[in-house]
């Protein structure tokens, strides 16, 4: 198996297997509003913002 470079093909390995492999149908995460940079990790595997508060911005990835 080829090592991981970035969070952003983690993440795509970790959402694959769960998506494909597990067969779920959807995936949720979070992250604190003040680490964008984890936002643009969930982004860039398709997770769309669902709803922020004042300390988190949640998202989620459905099936494709």
């Amino acid at each position: 198996m080829n090592p991981i470079k970035t969070k952003t093909e983690a993440l795509r390995r970790v959402t694959d297997f769960a998506l494909n492999d597990l067969r779920l149908r959807a995936l949720h995460s979070y992250h604190h509003i003040e680490n964008p940079a984890s936002g643009r990790v969930l982004q860039k595997n398709g997770f769309i913002r669902t709803r922020s508060n004042e300390t988190y911005h949640y998202y989620r990835k459905e099936e494709r």
